[in-house]
């Protein structure tokens, strides 16, 4: 796929100098990057991807605000808004033939199915969502990830010994144990009861994800990775449902891939003791980090 190639890009750029904070030389990058690779954005292009995300930053600021923010944030998004669009129109522009493989063409062909009168402002908003789509949350679950790698030196050794199965199961307990997304707020569409609990019509609910993933009536050391799950995809960590997260399997791919190349690459990665140590922090969102390793250094691909 166009993500291995790219992790092990990303791997090049510190693999020389036997140290690094992966929070931020690594997790921070691939997300973005990957959604670049699948839309036929420029992925290499550094500066561009971090003027992107640099945009982004104040449009974010608006949806975590959005019930108790000021006009000045208000502004401050729309004129982002503004700025990542014309970031972005070139390469819509460019692929309005709809003939290539890239998600911006096949938006192209499909988009008129959806919509009749589809164009440019539906194009924008489906591409602008995309890019970011997941950005933050992938990011919590690499570093999470990266964490786990670094402090469970006998869970890693059965990963070595048992392959690519062994790596589908440690992602899928990752994604379990530190899930990036702790609780998701809902609205009942009609009057119910959960566990005894009266819920009114309309009424809030909120699912607790990391609850429900470490639920000790569901899972054995609940708080434990563990490789031998009956069923280890047995987590809601995607949420469930019609309201499950679409790019659940990007995400388990790019986690899939990060583990398998630093495995290979970096097989003796292990905390920096000179450096901050790891915290799980957060609210909604949870991670740890800063995530600064040693190594032995290697060499780059080329």
């Amino acid at each position: 796929t166009g993500i291995r190639p790219l992790v092990h890009r990303l791997i090049d750029e510190f693999i020389e100098t036997g140290e690094t904070e992966l929070a931020n030389a690594y997790a921070r990058r691939l997300p973005v990057r990957a959604i670049c690779v699948i839309t036929g954005l420029p992925e290499k292009d550094d500066a561009w991807i971090e003027e992107c995300q640099a945009l982004m930053e104040p449009i974010d600021k608006f949806f975590n605000y959005a019930m108790s923010g000021s006009d000045e944030i208000m502004e401050n998004a729309r004129l982002a808004a503004h700025a990542l669009d014309a970031k972005l129109l070139p390469f819509i522009e460019a692929r309005r033939d709809g003939k290539g493989d890239d998600l911006i063409s096949r938006l192209w062909r499909d988009g008129p199915a959806l919509m009749p009168d589809w164009g440019i402002p539906d194009m924008l908003s489906h591409v602008r969502n995309m890019l970011f789509a997941g950005a933050e949350t992938t990011r919590n679950a690499l570093a999470s990830t990266f964490y786990i790698m670094c402090t469970e030196p006998e869970v890693m050794a059965q990963v070595r010994a048992g392959g690519d199965e062994a790596i589908d199961r440690f992602v899928e307990e990752s994604l379990r144990l530190y899930g990036p997304v702790h609780y998701r707020s809902r609205r009942a569409i009609d009057e119910m009861e959960i566990a005894g609990c009266p819920v009114a019509q309309d009424g809030p609910a909120i699912a607790v994800l990391a609850a429900a993933n470490r639920d000790p009536a569901r899972y054995a050391d609940p708080d434990k990775v563990r490789l031998d799950r009956p069923n280890p995809r047995d987590h809601l960590t995607f949420n469930y449902g019609p309201r499950a997260c679409a790019g659940a399997g990007l995400a388990r791919m790019e986690l899939t891939e990060s583990v398998r190349a630093f495995i290979e690459r970096l097989p003796d990665m292990h905390l920096d003791p000179a450096k901050p140590k790891p915290e799980y922090g957060g609210l909604a969102l949870r991670d740890w980090k800063p995530v600064n390793v040693r190594f032995t250094p290697g060499a780059k691909r080329g």
